[in-house]
């Protein structure tokens, strides 16, 4: 397993989930932390479906691989919140190359399995990870709740169902540094589906804006997924046509599923909570 920030972030991140089908096996896991693992309404899930793992591969690793260089530029080792961690595998890579990474979460069950996989992961990696996963519900914290401010925010598929948008940025923006990141990888209540399902969500534009009004600035904004999984079941129409098609229909953002969202913020004062 690639854990070093000169290995290709892409192949770091493919051998970490690659790695779910050894951790399945891992005889201190009970059936019901196993389901949830293999969930496929979960990133995780999707991956250990034969038929789903394509189109993980293939639309999701490369989001997150794209989250490590911008977090965690060369020989830095930021302090990150990896906001709705879920099971934890995002905190476990940045951990895994230097980071420091609090993973909060809401649900008690996702965080517990969280801290047995912190253990599998130190064990097969012959090193400590300076991760701390918190059952807790971020707006109900305080800012003094945290130990210190953060380097980073990293958020997958957490962010916008946090809500109302406005009070989580202005939490975010106050346990911050005041040129921190931030880097979220969620659904996309813009495009024309998710219209239709009238998804709650606050749309890409909104949250642009709610972060903009506490001084951070829009690195980049792009679609993450235009096709749905079942097309990605066959790796040789992948390559010859739905990774093709899918590159060039997220270019437009209503068109694709999911967006990631990059933004950064200048060397201003983080303001307070009202």
């Amino acid at each position: 397993m690639a854990s070093t920030p000169g290995a290709s972030a892409v192949k770091i991140v493919e051998d970490f989930y690659a790695s779910l089908l050894d951790e399945l096996e891992e005889p201190g896991y009970d059936d019901a932390e196993k389901s949830l693992l293999a969930n496929r309404r979960l990133y995780y899930g999707r991956y250990l479906d034969s038929g789903l793992r394509n189109y993980f591969v293939e639309t999701v690793v490369p989001h997150i691989a794209d989250a490590i260089p911008f977090l965690m530029p060369q020989n830095a080792r930021p302090h990150i919140l990896d906001l709705g961690c879920g099971l934890g595998m995002q905190s476990i890579i940045f951990a895994s190359l230097g980071a420091k990474v609090v993973g909060l979460d809401v649900r008690e069950k996702a965080i517990a399995l969280c801290k047995k996989r912190k253990s599998f992961y130190e064990k097969r990696l012959g090193a400590a990870l300076d991760i701390e996963f918190v059952q807790r519900d971020f707006l109900a914290s305080r800012a003094e709740d945290f130990d210190a401010q953060f380097d980073s925010l990293f958020s997958m598929a957490a962010f916008s169902f946090i809500t109302p948008l406005e009070r989580t940025v202005k939490l975010v923006s106050t346990i911050l540094k005041a040129d921190a990141k931030v880097y979220l990888y969620e659904k996309n209540s813009s495009h024309a589906l998710n219209l239709l399902r009238r998804s709650p969500e606050p749309s890409p534009a909104m949250t642009v804006e709610a972060f903009e009004r506490e001084g951070f600035s829009k690195s980049f904004l792009r679609g993450a997924c235009a096709l749905p999984g079942p097309l990605w079941k066959s790796m040789l129409l992948n390559q010859a046509v739905v990774h093709p098609a899918n590159r060039l229909l997220e270019k437009s953002l209503p068109l694709s599923f999911n967006y990631v969202l990059g933004m950064q913020r200048g060397n201003i004062q983080a303001r307070t909570l009202d």
